[in-house]
């Protein structure tokens, strides 16, 4: 007779009232667990300290000013001449970038939310 190949169940071959695996197996298992614990608790304790060292929007404000140089940098101007533009080498303004109407409307009509503009009451 031949030696035949039993597939594996992927379901654990212990039942109750069969001896118990060996000591190696449940060392192993032992670890895993202990393992998966330590990685849960360390979890939390980062999310702790990383959550009591920081208030959200003051230090938000405060890192986006020091990578741009200051919170004034990235404020719209208030008037579309004040925006800065490339300019060709003898300083005029390249028509490709000037601020036209026609730009203006276009961009009117682009971005315009008739929600928003539904509730203007203009009396």
């Amino acid at each position: 007779m031949r030696h035949e190949f039993k597939k594996k169940s992927s379901v654990s071959g212990f039942r109750p009232g069969d001896a118990l695996p060996s000591k190696p197996a449940r060392r192993n298992t032992m670890l895993a667990v202990a393992g998966i614990i330590n990685l849960v608790l360390m979890l939390f304790t980062v999310g702790a300290v990383a959550d009591d060292e920081n208030d959200a929007p003051t230090w938000l404000r405060d890192f986006i000013g020091n990578q741009v140089g200051g919170l004034d940098k990235l404020k719209v101007p208030e008037t579309d001449a004040e925006i800065p533009v490339v300019r060709t080498a003898d300083g005029t303004i390249n028509p490709r970038y000037k601020t036209t109407e026609e730009k203006r409307y276009l961009g009117k009509m682009l971005f315009h939310d008739p929600v928003r503009t539904a509730r203007i009451d203009p009396a």
